[in-house]
């Protein structure tokens, strides 16, 4: 592309380049983000502002900006057709990358707002319920705290619109709106319907959320990289240290990234002042950015959590830490952002945010369209569950207790034997013993270990902390199960979490109904046709009595289909 002609275009260009706001950020956007990335959405809006009056003064200067920052600091080629790009919206069609986009100072605010986790509403947390929604979480300060809305409230209509059969994100786009306008909530408490009359105001949730999981290991989920996420880090960490835990989890599964210098603060407690990732520009250029050090995190055992949507600057602190070998990386492999972005303030108000470098790990591994690997992939397993047991151990390496010892890429864990029994936790157990390194694992404790051909675990294992009930055989036309008791149960107690159909290689759970036939009676029928090459099992543990008590023991019976 030829270069700008026009030299005192050029120098007025440039002395206003001097002021100009330089953010550098990397953020991903998918389909449930709010960040824009729609090209058509952004056309629309830009397409509306070149027809304005007051814009047509400007237009050659900024079609100029533009073109003279895509000729200069671009990573990518350009075509040789963007020169003769005669609208803001021809340039970026003409650009074949999804991360350099033109946004009016009002979509740009949006986006900064995004990444901060800055939003207008009412200050709700809440999940999908039968009736509309459950509020599961207030924040602090926001409109919902002050009407008075209390967790556990069931909100039925918004706007007088109901909303048992909408999904959540369009029950979200109704509850938000323009900051300073009022929606209306019906709200179900106990049996008492009550309506409140909430105003919209800009809530800023926390980018960092943390709690304690168990006596000795601490969690801490990274949402994005805002500009306050490294204080709120700290603060969180400091908390769990604390209470004296002994191990961190760190959850970067959906943080789509943000500010890079977030990221370069946040490694800083975890690696000190090393290398946190090598930027690379359009002419070769290198260069190097480190950790802000701090003494946080020196010597704690971390587990990083990762998934397909972990990009850009999530993926900068992985590979970091990854690099050092500072944390043990569990989950999916990342997203594979490895370019970033600078935003710049072009002379009507308007932004262009412009890929400028390619960032790699410490080591020079490529990240882009590529991804991290973790050193454990989970599949479908949930890895929470995962880095929670691979933790368990560490509490009871002092004592007479039942532990497994293997060891998974190279690095030895002990886990606690009971826990990982526990009906949470066993297909996260059985895959962790079935994907360890080698074929032998040790069961003991501190001072006598003994070794296992861990081929020869048979499923029992995981259930030998139930009754076996007598073992039943289904054709997999028969879908139904009929399970009695000997005293009569609390209808409320059936349910997903208590009886479980689940197949033996993860214990990957079938899809049920279930019936109250009788006081002492359920039935239960699957929604999927069982398969006659898998074993499968049906698991009745957390049962209550009418009185209320628990049965004192879960049961399990083999499932032979035919």
């Amino acid at each position: 592309m030829k270069k700008i002609n026009n030299k005192n275009h050029i120098m007025k260009f440039i002395l206003y380049f001097l002021f100009v706001i330089l953010i550098n950020f990397d953020n991903v956007v998918f389909a449930n983000n709010n960040i824009y990335n729609d090209h058509d959405k952004l056309n629309k809006s830009f397409s509306t502002l070149l027809k304005d009056e007051t814009y047509e003064e400007y237009n050659n200067e900024i079609l100029d900006q533009i073109k003279y920052l895509m000729n200069n600091v671009y990573y990518y080629d350009i075509p040789e057709s963007l020169a003769n790009a005669k609208t803001v919206k021809e340039i970026m069609n003409k650009i074949d990358d999804p991360y350099t986009q033109y946004y009016t100072s009002e979509e740009f605010k949006k986006l900064q707002e995004n990444i901060n986790n800055v939003v207008p509403g009412v200050g709700i947390y809440y999940k999908k319920h039968e009736e509309g929604i459950e509020i599961i979480g207030i924040l602090p300060g926001s409109s919902a705290e002050y009407s008075g809305l209390k967790v556990g409230d069931i909100v039925v209509s918004v706007d007088r619109k109901e909303i048992k059969e909408l999904s959540v994100e369009r029950i979200d786009k109704y509850i938000r709106g323009e900051e300073g306008t009022k929606v209306i909530l019906d709200i179900k408490r106990n049996s008492q319907l009550i309506t409140f009359i909430l105003e919209r105001r800009t809530v800023e949730i926390p980018t960092v959320d943390s709690k304690l999981l168990d006596k000795n290991a601490g969690y801490v989920h990274i949402k994005s990289f805002g500009n306050k996420t490294p204080e709120l880090f700290k603060k969180k960490i400091e908390y769990l240290l604390s209470n004296d835990i002994k191990s961190l989890i760190v959850d970067l599964r959906g943080n789509p990234g943000g500010y890079t210098s977030s990221a370069y603060e946040i490694a800083g407690c975890l690696i000190g002042s090393k290398t946190v990732t090598m930027m690379k520009d359009n002419k070769g250029n290198e260069s190097f950015y480190r950790g802000t050090s701090q003494d946080l995190l020196r010597d704690l055992p971390i587990i990083f959590i990762t998934d397909k949507n972990t990009a850009s600057a999530s993926e900068i602190l992985t590979s970091a830490v990854k690099d050092y070998d500072r944390a043990f990386v569990i989950g999916n492999k990342t997203y594979g952002k490895g370019v970033q972005q600078t935003s710049f303030i072009l002379l009507d108000g308007s932004f262009l945010k412009v890929t400028t470098h390619e960032f790699f790990s410490p080591l020079g591994n490529k990240i882009n369209k590529i991804g991290v690997e973790p050193h454990f992939n989970t599949e479908k397993i949930d890895p929470l569950k995962v880095a929670e047991l691979l933790f368990s151990g560490n509490q009871y390496r002092e004592y007479n207790s039942q532990l497994i010892k293997l060891s998974i890429d190279g690095k030895e864990f002990i886990i606690d034997i009971k826990k990982g029994k526990d009906r949470n936790y066993r297909s996260a157990f059985k895959y962790i013993i079935e994907n360890s390194d080698g074929d032998s694992i040790e069961i003991g404790s501190k001072d006598n270990w003994v070794k296992f051909d861990k081929n020869k675990i048979s499923n029992d294992f995981y259930f030998d902390n139930l009754k076996t009930m007598e073992s039943l055989t289904k054709s997999s036309k028969d879908t139904e199960f009929t399970v009695k008791f000997n005293k009569d149960i609390r209808p409320r107690t059936v349910n997903e979490f208590n009886v479980k159909l689940v197949e033996g290689t993860f214990f990957e759970e079938v899809p049920l109904e279930y019936f109250v036939d009788k006081s002492n009676e359920i039935k239960i029928k699957c929604k999927e046709v069982l398969n006659t090459d898998k074993e499968y099992y049906l698991l009745v543990e957390g049962i209550e009595s009418i009185d209320g008590m628990p049965l004192k023991n879960g049961s399990i019976a083999r499932v032979y289909v035919y």
